[in-house]
C-alpha cells in the first residue's frame, strides 16, 4: 500500500510541476 501511494504521489507531483512550469512560462513571457 505504501509504495503504491508513494508512486501515485510522485506522479501527481510531476504532473503539477509540469503544468505549473508551463503556466508560469506562458504568463511570464
Amino acid at each position: 500500500m505504501d509504495s503504491i501511494l508513494k508512486a501515485r504521489a510522485q506522479k501527481i507531483k510531476l504532473v503539477i510541476f509540469d503544468v505549473d512550469g508551463v503556466m508560469t512560462d506562458g504568463s511570464l513571457f
